[in-house]
């Protein structure tokens, strides 16, 4: 890792010693494990911020934040930083919706996260637990006696997506294609393909909300439909951000986690089996992989010029808040590198402040069940090493396979 050459098009406020080569670049593949060496080469050997370019889906630059003290300030600093204006997908359509509650500020903020936390509480998503148990039970049933599978593609895929699909009431048979879409939201460098399969998410939720408004269900479109904000219905873009929000939320990180996490197991079988004997430290052993394993590189726009460490940010600047790096810093964690399911560490996986992501208690909950079934219903398993792990890195990272085998 080493210095970019000087770009004629940088703005004249980037010091070129802190222009650096960035390796979490949407499009870019690796058949390397990231979390073990390469986000640690950066804590090693990078300033605390630095810029970067071309980091973005279509290209882009940004400054980058490596340290969680400096990312948690960030977070928290709503005069200089915003969410507000992000949206890339509705930006691609020609059109001015925002992800919602995630890119919106302020008041209206503050407003619509009271509205939908009682949705996404606890006590509400508890009622889930004995489908959502069924379904983690099922898939493993159709594959625990094969001795070998692709657990992503069988499990680590269908299972938060049903359940997202489920709260939206979307058919399951179109999984595939709704995943595809997905991959062009998230993954897909070509920006063609990525307008595409905006276009055709909004369109088909545009399409559902007239139908709901017509014959209302019990599932979260027809709830968005009818509910109000300041004594007010919420408007079609609203409704659009929200069950957008809802799609690329529900249908990548839960499966990017649990991907991650069964992968580690498959590579360290002492600690596969420490949750095989011990399955009520299951939870302690997500809260300490979701640390480890933070996939999401998500970004703020400077509103307002400041200078934050010695480093001044002007308007217009991204600033990048990457939870990989914020949730492996060594001046937080000792040995980040290194999975110990005592740690009991917080981390900012899912954000930090006002933002903090409105579905963290149900992703907790679908990462548990799911270990606990696997682990219950499946032998000692390992690895596959005759295969190739290709892994997506950029906004979301996460492995396209996972390929296990045990005896059987």
């Amino acid at each position: 890792m080493s210095a970019n050459a000087t770009v004629s098009e940088r703005p004249s406020h980037i010091p070129e010693d802190l222009v650096m080569v960035y390796p979490f670049t949407s499009g870019a593949l690796t058949l390397h494990n990231p979390f073990k060496k390469a986000v640690h080469d950066i804590h090693k050997h990078y300033p605390p911020i630095f810029y970067a370019e071309d980091v973005y889906h279509g290209g882009g630059s940004a400054w980058i934040i490596r340290r969680q003290e400096d990312l948690k300030e960030i977070y928290a600093d709503t005069e200089h930083f915003s969410n507000h204006g992000r949206s890339v997908h509705a930006g691609l359509l020609g059109e001015s919706w925002v992800t919602l509650p995630s890119n919106l500020e302020g008041e209206i903020h503050d407003k619509f996260r009271m509205i939908l936390n009682p949705i996404f509480s606890p006590v509400a998503l508890r009622k889930l637990e004995p489908d959502v148990a069924k379904l983690a039970q099922d898939l493993v049933d159709k594959f625990k006696t094969k001795g070998a599978v692709d657990i992503k593609a069988a499990f680590c895929v269908p299972f938060p997506v049903s359940i997202v699909l489920n709260l939206l009431d979307l058919p399951l048979d179109r999984m595939d294609e709704f995943m595809h879409w997905e991959f062009g939201l998230l993954h897909d460098p070509n920006l063609d393909h990525t307008r595409e399969a905006a276009a055709n998410v909004v369109a088909m939720f545009r399409e559902l909300m007239k139908v709901r408004r017509a014959n209302p269900g019990e599932d979260l479109v027809s709830w968005a439909v009818t509910a109000e904000v300041d004594g007010r219905p919420w408007t079609d873009d609203e409704i659009v951000g929200f069950c957008f929000n809802l799609f690329i939320g529900g249908l990548d990180t839960v499966t990017t986690n649990l991907s991650w996490f069964l992968r580690h197991l498959a590579e360290h079988p002492d600690q596969q089996a420490y949750l095989r004997e011990n399955p009520k430290k299951i939870p302690d052993a997500v809260q300490e992989l979701l640390r480890l394993y933070s996939s999401v590189n998500a970004s703020k726009n400077c509103i307002k010029e400041v200078t934050f460490k010695g480093v001044t940010f002007m308007p217009g600047d991204k600033i990048m808040t990457s939870t990989t790096l914020g949730s492996n810093d060594p001046e937080v964690y000792d040995h980040p590198e290194e999975a110990r399911f005592d740690r009991r560490a917080t981390a900012v996986t899912f954000g930090s402040g006002v933002h903090h992501c409105l579905g963290h208690f149900l992703a907790r909950r679908e990462l548990t069940i799911g270990l606990e079934t696997v682990l219950r219903e499946l032998p000692p398993f390992t690895l596959d090493t005759s295969q190739e792990i290709v892994v997506d890195l950029g906004g979301i990272m996460q492995p396209r396979t996972v390929p296990i085998v045990w005896a059987v």
